[in-house]
């Protein structure tokens, strides 16, 4: 009896180590080497694969014997066709790539990169596909009583992104009432475009024009140029500091002459995904006359992001605020707003 439960530990012990290795991918070397993980990158000179038992390794081609992956990788070839499937590569140095019932085979030479799916494809591989992303968001709020308030924002932007640059062009409209007292009538629109083609160092124009009637601003118009460095730049993590010189003009509903300064332009853009559930997204510029420091605007506005069903819909959770160190006769300087905004994006 104990021998026949020996050999069945054995066999659970065996089937429990096999299954571990079961979904993943495995290249060998010329030495004899096994090297078994998930592949995240191959080019014609390396390939990269993660492994739970020493981390991140780079092989390089030459070395490499065979090459099998469990999961599809995505593989562009040197005619810019683009193929994802189950990748394998032979002891003779081509490359096998199966979707389902269909095969591509190419040689080594032929491809110029590959890399999993859901990643930013590698430099290597010439792609970066250029599309548009679109965010529409608002938040209602409402009360009838003793007192009678209504809230209406609403938000939406359209970006053209890859990974090296972005055009975004926005949107906003918020008006609040208290019993029959109008407290906010903003109009904002503005595009911004900015591009990183020299590593983390790249630069950045924008322009944005606002209507406040609350605060008898028909029109300010602002705009700005100058480099941008993203410090951050991950899946998960993104950060970007920006700094150049702009020039703002902003003309009145009442008797106050036109305003015109050049201005300072200095913020940044974060972008963090604490968990799968939760993203932090923080926004903050401030934009002094070059002639006058104690004139400036400042702009915040941070919120935590939690996606809501299949990930197409969010709700966020956030604190703007708006500090105009000139405002206007009666007017405060800080607005704060605390909004709770249901958004949708469209790919």
């Amino acid at each position: 009896m104990s021998g026949q439960l020996t050999a069945a530990s054995c066999i659970a012990a065996l089937s429990l180590y096999c299954s571990a290795f079961a979904h993943a991918d495995v290249i060998t070397t010329q030495d004899g080497s096994r090297l078994v993980g998930t592949v995240k990158k191959v080019t014609p000179n390396l390939v990269e694969i993660d492994t739970k038992y020493a981390g991140a390794l780079t092989v390089q081609m030459a070395e490499v014997t065979g090459l099998q992956t469990d999961a599809p990788l995505t593989t562009r070839l040197n005619d810019e066709t683009t193929v994802t499937g189950v990748t394998t590569m032979s002891a003779d140095r081509s490359f096998q790539i199966t979707h389902e019932t269909l095969a591509t085979s190419a040689a080594i030479e032929d491809i110029r990169a590959s890399w999993l799916p859901d990643a930013v494809p590698p430099p290597e591989s010439g792609y970066d596909p250029r599309h548009w992303v679109t965010t529409v968001g608002a938040d209602l709020t409402g009360k009838k009583g003793n007192t009678d308030q209504y809230a209406r924002h609403v938000v939406g932007a359209m970006a053209l992104v890859t990974h090296r640059d972005e055009l975004k062009l926005y949107g906003a409209y918020t008006n609040d009432q208290t019993d029959n007292d109008e407290t906010a009538d903003e109009t904002k629109l503005g595009a911004s475009y900015v591009a990183h083609t020299a590593g983390f160092w790249g630069w950045y124009i924008r322009g944005e024009g606002e209507r406040d009637t609350f605060e008898q601003i028909n029109l300010r118009a602002t705009g700005s140029a100058g480099l941008s460095m993203l410090a951050i730049d991950s899946p998960s993590h993104t950060l970007r500091f920006f700094t150049g010189v702009g020039y703002r003009n902003e003309s009145y509903e009442d008797d106050r002459p036109n305003d015109s300064v050049a201005t300072l332009d200095i913020g940044v853009y974060q972008r963090w995904e604490l968990k799968p559930w939760l993203t932090m997204v923080n926004n903050m510029a401030i934009a002094p006359a070059v002639d006058d420091f104690d004139n400036y605007l400042f702009t915040q506005d941070s919120a935590f992001v939690i996606p809501v069903g299949t990930g197409r819909w969010s709700l966020q959770l956030g604190v703007a605020n708006n500090y105009n160190s000139r405002p206007a006769p009666d007017k405060d300087a800080l607005d704060t707003t605390y909004y709770t905004r249901l958004s949708v994006m469209f790919e």
